[in-house]
């Protein structure tokens, strides 16, 4: 739990760092009809983060309900015959 706290630390003294760095760093941002003048870069930059990690939810999720679906044991699997059906093209019928 520990490392977990640190390591948050960390990321959050880079972002102050690259938060300050980039203060008096200015853009425009323009919405086709509207523009805001003297954005602060990282503003921007936050903002694409955090809608990036909002469009990446939907498929984290799904992809989770997908795993906890598919959780299998061994009496749910397929049972492959034995040596006997080697003859007759093994357990998937080739010949």
């Amino acid at each position: 739990m520990p490392w977990r706290l640190i390591g948050l630390a960390l990321v959050l003294v880079v972002f102050l760092a690259f938060t300050g760095f980039n203060l008096g760093n200015r853009c425009d941002i323009s919405f086709v009809f509207w523009t805001v003048k003297d954005v602060p870069v990282f503003l921007p930059i936050f903002a694409s983060f955090v809608l990036g990690l909002l469009c990446a939810i939907p498929f984290a999720v799904s992809l989770s309900r997908k795993q906890s679906g598919k959780k299998l044991g061994k009496e749910d699997l397929p049972q492959e015959g034995g040596p006997e059906d080697l003859s007759a093209g093994g357990p998937y019928g080739v010949d």
